[in-house]
C-alpha cells in the first residue's frame, strides 16, 4: 500500500490552497477599505502598465504593510514583497543569507528608531 497521497483525491491542490489564501486576504483588505484591483488600476492609469511580477511586488508590499498596521507602504514593505515570492531568483538570493522571518525582524528594528 502506498503511503502517497494523491492531492486531487484528497480535495485540495496548491495551487486551490494558495488562491483560497490570496482570496482571504482580498476580504481582508477590503474589510479595511483597500480593494487591490483599485489601487492597481490607480497606479496603472498614473505610471502606465506594469508587468505581472511588479503588480505582484506591489500586492504583497501592500499586504506587508496592512499586516504590520503600517499606514504607508515604504522601501522595506517593497522588499518584504520582493522576498516573499514575487520574483523567485531574488528569493532564492536573499533566502542563501536570510530568512523571511529575519528580514522582517530586522525591518521591525528599522521602523522603530
Amino acid at each position: 500500500m502506498s503511503t502517497r497521497v494523491d492531492k486531487r483525491a484528497a480535495g485540495f491542490t496548491v495551487d486551490g490552497v494558495l488562491a483560497d489564501v490570496r482570496s482571504q486576504d482580498e476580504r481582508a483588505l477590503k474589510l479595511l477599505g483597500i480593494d487591490l484591483d483599485t489601487i492597481v488600476s490607480t497606479i496603472d492609469s498614473a505610471l502606465g502598465p506594469f508587468a505581472a511580477s511588479a503588480k505582484e511586488v506591489l500586492k504583497l508590499s501592500l499586504e506587508e504593510a496592512v499586516e504590520r498596521r503600517d499606514r504607508e507602504i515604504g522601501v522595506e514593505h517593497v522588499l518584504l514583497g520582493l522576498v516573499r515570492g514575487a520574483d523567485p531568483t531574488f528569493t532564492e538570493l536573499v533566502q542563501q543569507h536570510c530568512s523571511l522571518q529575519q528580514l522582517r525582524s530586522m525591518v521591525s528594528l528599522v521602523r522603530t528608531s
